[in-house]
């Protein structure tokens, strides 16, 4: 990976591998930056096809606000 200061080493880890409807997916990842920093992503579940309310994904009207504005 290229930052404004030079390349850096990133690594990502998975482990933790379960099915989820017959696919193996891994539920928790590593991820090692530069070799110092470690960031853990956890999955407790995982589904597919999940119906999601049509507002989930509505712009919070701070946001349409500032929106308007521009």
């Amino acid at each position: 990976m290229t930052i404004p200061i030079g390349q850096i080493t990133v690594r990502l880890y998975m482990d933790d591998y379960r099915p989820v409807d017959g696919v193996l997916y891994p539920h928790r990842v590593v991820q090692t930056v530069a070799g110092q920093m470690n960031i853990t992503i956890v999955a407790e579940t995982m589904q597919h096809y999940v119906v999601m309310p049509a507002d989930r994904f509505a712009i919070p009207p701070a946001v349409a606000a500032l929106l308007k504005e521009t």
